[in-house]
């Protein structure tokens, strides 16, 4: 690379291409052309997210995948090295910018999205999922093939259920996404999206001028967030083309509905050309109100309606949440398109006479029951108060009855000649302590990178923040005022944690180092190298010996 040269505009300075994590340039070199991404964001655990993914992509075959390297120590600013990833370029143009070219050549577009449909699909068998389809990482070369590029944010077997490192792009993002969804349907709902938009469009060319806004292909978050009011969506819905207003109905259940909900697009794929897309949607619509459709196996006749036949009851599932989790499918695998569901079985209709005398009878139990209560309550009189000087004895202290014994006599009956005691006083109940409403009390705003941890003193005078770029922050929480900053450590903070005494802090950085920091100086005591493996929390005894 040394001897590469980079691509420069015309006023002589690199060109580069700026991404929400890296920064990619162009590079001639004697062995080819290379796309040079340099991070201009921490990103926690990318070297071994780098490591394990190029280790299992080299055990399958995916052709809309470019070839690439993740170098440590890849480029030298100011006598630090910063990691980057070496990537073959790939010549073509990028999504939105090849269907505005070819908008009005609808074989084309179709094509397109055939050709989308079998690289979502061989991700899907080799259990990969790319975690940002979007226009700008889809590259269409000359030849009409597709290719993938930026792997910041993908998934593979071997990174297990952890947290997603993004979230991709939100105008072809579920609305519901987050970090805690990280499995292999993660690219569902997007390629949904992109496929309904090459197919529109092809129907209609005339879509691209309404609803393309130079960062999408027609739909965008704010249809996702209020599909009811998208006039996108609206529009799609009224499409001369059957798959289209399916596919858009489809979408809208799909924002919804939980984000495990999205079918597989081969499994949509299946759905239209089998002509149960309704089915489909309805099965999707079904989770969004947390419940579960039954439907007929694919070779099961459906039963009419003039032959109804006795479906099991829907099975109870847990309401839908923003952070629902799917159980990973098998490799591979996919439920089957469901089929038509069948028509249930019409409820005999009750007998009229009988209805009207039950709701006679409640009526009148109601009558009865209310006029014996009000009766005796008006025929209680109030006790009379004691007489002027006449002492109140204070009850008797009840006696204890301890479990499985009896009492050991009965207790005394008043005569008829002695009056029985009267009643102490009525006690007012104490009023209950006002409880304060939830609600903000204070919101504390670290500068630099994303917050990736905060903790609390053990006397909850200071908080600590920790952030991607590696900044720690020491905050008074009853002022919100900063008290200190702590030197960068150069890599992200992933945990901190108070000693005992809340003058000592310990934090865990991204580069696997343990560090001591003296809070009174606000600087670091010692730091800890031992560790080869990456480091995500750090906890102590409770003695506070013991790290």
């Amino acid at each position: 690379m040394k001897a590469g040269e980079i691509k420069c505009d015309m006023l002589g300075l690199p060109r580069v291409m700026s991404g929400n994590f890296a920064s990619v340039y162009e590079l001639t070199a004697p062995s080819g052309r290379w796309a040079i991404r340099c991070f201009v964001r921490q990103v926690m655990g990318q070297q071994g997210r780098y490591a394990r993914l190029s280790q299992y992509l080299s055990g399958v075959k995916v052709d809309s995948m470019v070839g690439f390297e993740y170098i440590l120590k890849g480029i030298l600013v100011h006598g630090e090295w910063y990691p980057i990833v070496k990537m073959e370029w790939v010549q073509g143009q990028q999504l939105n910018a090849y269907v505005e070219d070819h908008v009005q050549e609808p074989n084309t577009l179709l094509e397109l999205a055939a050709k989308w449909g079998v690289l979502v699909n061989q991700l899907r068998t080799n259990r990969l999922a790319h975690g940002d389809f979007q226009h700008g990482n889809v590259m269409v070369t000359a030849a009409g093939e597709l290719r993938l590029v930026d792997y910041d944010g993908m998934y593979c077997p071997a990174f297990g259920r952890g947290r997603a490192p993004e979230l991709g792009h939100i105008n072809f993002q579920h609305p519901r996404r987050t970090p805690e969804y990280y499995e292999e349907g993660l690219d569902n709902f997007a390629a949904l999206v992109i496929h309904l938009s090459l197919l529109a469009l092809a129907r209609e060319p005339d879509l691209w001028s309404g609803f393309y806004n130079g960062d999408n292909l027609l739909l965008s978050s704010a249809d996702y967030r209020n599909t009811q009011n998208s006039a996108a969506l609206k529009r799609l819905k009224e499409s001369p083309d059957p798959a289209v207003r399916g596919l858009a109905e489809l979408v809208q259940q799909c924002c919804i509905a939980p984000i495990a909900a999205t079918p597989w697009l081969a499994e949509v794929l299946a759905a239209v050309e089998t002509g149960t897309l309704a089915q489909l949607t309805a099965s999707v619509a079904a989770q969004a109100s947390g419940t579960v459709m039954i439907t007929a196996p694919a070779d099961k006749a459906v039963a009419s309606p003039a032959e109804p036949e006795a479906a099991p009851a829907p099975a109870r599932t847990r309401p839908a949440e923003t952070s629902t989790r799917a159980q990973p499918a098998p490799a591979g695998s996919r439920p089957s398109p469901p089929a038509p569901i069948p028509t249930p079985a019409p409820a005999a209709p009750a007998a009229p006479g009988r209805g009207r005398l039950w709701i006679a009878l409640a009526a009148a139990g109601v009558l009865l029951a209310g006029g014996g209560i009000w009766h005796f309550l008006g025929s209680r009189k109030p006790a009379p108060p004691p007489a002027p000087g006449t002492a109140i004895a204070p009850p008797a202290p009840a006696q204890p009855l301890l479990v499985g014994t009896a009492p050991t006599s009965a207790p005394a009956m008043p005569s008829a000649a002695q009056p029985a005691p009267a009643k102490p006083p009525v006690t007012p109940p104490r009023a209950k302590p006002a409880v304060a409403k939830a609600g903000e009390l204070r919101t504390l705003t670290p500068q630099g990178g994303s917050l990736s941890w905060v903790g609390f003193s053990p006397n909850g005078r200071l908080v600590a923040s920790g952030t991607e770029d590696g900044a720690i922050k020491l905050w008074e929480p009853a002022s919100g005022q900063a008290r200190h900053t702590l030197p960068g450590q150069g890599d992200g903070v992933h945990a901190v944690v108070f000693l005992p005494d809340a003058k000592t802090l310990i934090s865990v950085s991204a580069d696997n180092t343990v560090r001591y920091w003296d809070l009174a100086k606000a600087q670091a005591l010692k730091t800890l190298t031992d560790y080869t493996r990456n480091l995500w929390a750090v906890t102590l005894s409770p003695d506070g010996q013991i790290l």
